[in-house]
């Protein structure tokens, strides 16, 4: 987060900062309901019927992550800006999720607006 902030021409302070940077990050599962059609009713060759089957129904779980990340006026004691980035984690990104939560601070950052006074 600092490169992100360094960036903007803010540093880190050791003590009597400016401002105050909170970061947050979660994971939780979510379950989505899939459902297609059922059954049909319509004209077949000579006959009118029901056709194929009852509906197909299909559960999908995935894990969703989400990052904040907080900047506070020190002083003031004050919220200034909040950011957050939302995502589904694939296995393949819970591997190595420190490369994820890099992209995701990156992502977050783009729409920050402060700068450091020269």
């Amino acid at each position: 987060m600092s490169r992100e902030l360094d960036a903007h021409g803010y540093r880190k302070a050791d003590g009597n900062a400016d401002l105050l940077v909170n970061f947050n990050a979660n994971t939780r599962e979510k379950v989505d309901i899939r459902s297609t059609p059922g059954p049909a009713v319509g004209y077949y060759g000579y006959r009118t019927g029901l056709y194929a089957g009852g509906p197909q129904v299909t559960t999908v779980r995935y894990k969703v992550g989400t990052a904040n990340i907080d900047v506070a006026d020190a002083g003031k004691k004050k919220l200034l800006w909040e950011g957050v980035a939302e995502g589904e984690l694939t296995d393949e990104v819970m591997k190595d999720p420190q490369a994820a939560v890099d992209k995701a601070v990156a992502q977050i950052f783009t729409q920050f607006p402060g700068h450091a006074a020269p």
